[in-house]
């Protein structure tokens, strides 16, 4: 099982999510292997911070499709393309 990972700056990576090169909606799940936007594969990308993904979570500005499969999705994204669930 993996844990979390807590470094000397109180840095905490939470193992279910990573990050790719782009500039926005670059936390992904893990069960998204490839970022679509930039190309990144998850194997060569940092985990991501968990303040970061708690942020997003809990900002009214984003929401998370029921799959998971897919980013992070900031409002103006109405729907999953793959799911098609909506905000």
């Amino acid at each position: 099982m993996q844990q979390k990972r807590i470094y000397k700056e109180k840095i905490t990576l939470n193992p279910f999510y990573w990050d790719c090169e782009c500039l926005y909606e670059f936390i992904h799940t893990i069960d998204q292997k490839t970022c679509d936007e930039c190309g990144a594969e998850i194997g060569a990308q940092p985990e991501s911070r968990e303040d970061e993904i708690e942020r997003l979570i809990s900002n009214l500005d984003y929401w998370v499709c029921k799959c998971r499969d897919t980013k992070i999705r900031p409002l103006f994204v109405k729907y999953c393309d793959k799911c098609g669930s909506a905000q």
